[in-house]
C-alpha cells in the first residue's frame, strides 16, 4: 500500500515538473518590446469647465447675496429717510419763526382797537344826601300785673280793663321824610359841568368854596375840570385837598389815580380799598379799570368798567372804555353796541374821547360783522 502511494506521489511530482518546464520554454520564446508610456489625460479642460462652473456658481451666489444686501439697504435707507423727513417736518412745524403766517384778513377787517385810547377822566359825582327816615312812634308796653290771690290761695279774678280813653290812647303817626336837597351852588356847578360848560362850572365850584372851603364835592369838581383841560398836576392838587378833608373819599382817590401821580401798583391798591369801603362809587371802579388797562389786564379792566357803567349808566366815558375793553377781548359785537351807545350819550354830555375815530371804529366793526 505504501508503495502504491509513493508511486502516485512520484507521478504527481513528475507532472508538475513537466508543466513548469513547458511554461519556461514558452516564456523564453517571447521577446519583450519597449512600451511607450501612456500619457495621462490632460486635466485642463475638466479643470477649466469645473472652474467655470464654480465661478458661475460663485457669481450667482454673489449676485443673489448682493441682491439681498441691496434690498435690505434700500429698506433701511427708506425707513431712515422717512424718519428724517418726519423729524424735519415736526421741527419745522414747532419752530415759531418757520410756521406759515396766517392768511391776511379780508379788506373789510376793522383797524386794531389799540388805536383808540381809553378815557382817563372820571366825571365828578354829586352825592345826594341820605334821606332822613323818621322812626314811627311806638307806645310803651303796659306793665304786666301779677294775679292777686285771696285768703284761700285762689287766684282772684283779674280786674276789668277800663275802657280806653281816646284822649289818653297813644297815636301812631308816620312822618314823611323831607326830600334831600343839594346846595344850589353845587347843583348849578354840576349842571354846567354836565352840559359841557366847564368855565361856568369852574366859577360855581370856586364860589361855593368860599362858603365851605372843605367841600369835597367842590374840590373834586375842580379837579375833574382840570383833568378835562389836561392839567394833571393842578388836578392832583384839588384831589389832595379833598382827601385832606375826607381821607376815604372814593371820588378824590379815583381822581388822584387818574392824574397819574403815583405808580400803578399803589393806585390799584388804593382804588380797591376805596371800592371795598364804598362799593357804590362809580368813579373808583372806572379809575380802577383804567389802571388795569394800563397794565394790559383787559379782562379785569372790563369787569371794573362794567361795574362803573352799572353804577352810572349814562356816562359816555364809561360806555366808551367798556367798549374798548370788549374790543380788546375780541368781543366785536358787544364792542360795536357799546361804541354806539357811547356816541349816543356823548351828544348830551361832555366826553374825553374824540367821537370821530370812535364812529369810524364802530362802522368798521359793523361792516366786519355783516
Amino acid at each position: 500500500m505504501s508503495l502504491l502511494i509513493d508511486a502516485l506521489r512520484k507521478a504527481e511530482q513528475d507532472r508538475a515538473l513537466a508543466r513548469d518546464t513547458d511554461a519556461q520554454a514558452t516564456i523564453d520564446e517571447l521577446s519583450l518590446e519597449p512600451i511607450a508610456p501612456i500619457a495621462p489625460p490632460d486635466p485642463a479642460p475638466a479643470d477649466a469647465s469645473a472652474s467655470t462652473e464654480r465661478a458661475a456658481a460663485a457669481n450667482l451666489f454673489a449676485v443673489k447675496q448682493a441682491g439681498h444686501e441691496h434690498t435690505h439697504l434700500r429698506w433701511i435707507g427708506g425707513i431712515g429717510l422717512l424718519a428724517a423727513l418726519g423729524i424735519v417736518a415736526y421741527v419745522w412745524w414747532q419752530w415759531p419763526s418757520t410756521r406759515p403766517a396766517p392768511a391776511p384778513m379780508a379788506a373789510r377787517t376793522p383797524p386794531p382797537a389799540a388805536a383808540l385810547a381809553i378815557a382817563p377822566t372820571p366825571p365828578p359825582v354829586v352825592p345826594e344826601p341820605a334821606p332822613l327816615v323818621a322812626a314811627p312812634a311806638v307806645a310803651p308796653a303796659a306793665p304786666v300785673r301779677q294775679p292777686q290771690r285771696g285768703a284761700l290761695g285762689a287766684a282772684a279774678a283779674p280786674p276789668q280793663a277800663a275802657a280806653p280813653d281816646s284822649a289818653t290812647r297813644p297815636q301812631f303817626r308816620r312822618t314823611q321824610a323831607a326830600a334831600p336837597t343839594v346846595p344850589s351852588g353845587l347843583s348849578n356847578a354840576y349842571e354846567a359841568y354836565a352840559a359841557g360848560d366847564l368855565a361856568t362850572a369852574h366859577r360855581h365850584y370856586q364860589s361855593y368854596l368860599t362858603q365851605d372851603p372843605n367841600s369835597t364835592d367842590a374840590l373834586n369838581g375842580l379837579g375833574a375840570i382840570a383833568l378835562h383841560q389836561g392839567q394833571a398836576a393842578r388836578a392832583a392838587q384839588w384831589f389832595r385837598r379833598a382827601l385832606v378833608a375826607d381821607p376815604n373819599n372814593a371820588n378824590a382817590i379815583a381822581g388822584l389815580s387818574a392824574a397819574g401821580q403815583r405808580p400803578a401798583e399803589d393806585r390799584e391798591a388804593s382804588l380797591r380799598q376805596a371800592l371795598a369801603n364804598q362799593p357804590e362809587s362809580a368813579s373808583a371802579a372806572f379809575s380802577l379799570g383804567n389802571v388795569l388797562a394800563e397794565q394790559g389786564r383787559w379782562a379785569e379792566a372790563q369787569q371794573a368798567y362794567f361795574q362803573a357803567h352799572t353804577l352810572n349808566p349814562d356816562s359816555p366815558d364809561y360806555l366808551f372804555n367798556l367798549a374798548v375793553s370788549l374790543d380788546q377781548l375780541g368781543e366785536r359785537r358787544l364792542a360795536r353796541d357799546y361804541y354806539s351807545r357811547a356816541l349816543d350819550a356823548a351828544q348830551d354830555r361832555p366826553t374825553v374821547f374824540d367821537p370821530v375815530p370812535v364812529r369810524a371804529r364802530r362802522d368798521a366793526l359793523t361792516e366786519a360783522l355783516q
